[in-house]
């Protein structure tokens, strides 16, 4: 993120890694350019700002074991070291369901991955993970913008909701839950 004003708030630089399955680099770098023509941004001082596809790659950080337990994978390492190479502040991943192996319905297991997997990553590196996730219909109909387990919402410390466009195409970012703040 660059230094300045977000919401309100003064915000220092950050190096931060955006890490999607979604769409191809050629994509991420599309809409980036965009985004810099829209915000008049010089799209070479964004040195702070890794776009990174891992389109069609095997993206789980936490995978079941022969055992039919869970385990940190090679895509896990991989983060690791991305983290540690480029001094990385924060990461964003999009999707979480691409990242975790589980049943999103089971409270123990969403908790032990993000608390444990993800939090994991944050302590040891000093870094904030944040993760995208669609919201469920019924979510998006009662405006609470959840998904599958309410385990999601009880292991993050944050989470922010983005509607769609309402009839003027206008968008709203809402806070839903925010510890420590």
């Amino acid at each position: 993120l660059a230094s300045g004003n977000v919401f309100g708030t003064e915000v220092p630089r950050m190096k931060c890694l955006y890490l999607t399955c979604e769409d191809d680099q050629n994509e991420l770098e599309r809409r980036q350019i965009a985004i810099n023509r829209e915000l008049n941004i010089d799209h070479a001082k964004l040195d702070y700002l890794l776009l990174r596809s891992y389109m069609g790659h095997d993206a789980r950080l936490w995978a079941k074991s022969s055992d039919g337990g869970m385990m940190r994978t090679q895509t896990h390492s991989w983060l690791c070291e991305i983290i540690v190479n480029n001094n990385l502040d924060a990461v964003w991943l999009e999707l979480i369901p691409d990242f975790f192996e589980g049943n999103e319905n089971e409270r123990n297991t969403v908790n032990r991955f993000v608390k444990g997997v993800l939090g994991g990553i944050c302590s040891t590196y000093n870094c904030a993970i944040n993760f995208l996730y669609h919201p469920s219909r019924s979510g998006m109909a009662d405006g609470s913008g959840l998904s599958g387990s309410t385990a999601w919402e009880g292991s993050v410390r944050s989470r922010l909701y983005l509607t769609g466009e309402d009839a003027n195409g206008v968008r709203t970012l809402s806070r839903k839950k925010s510890n420590y703040s």
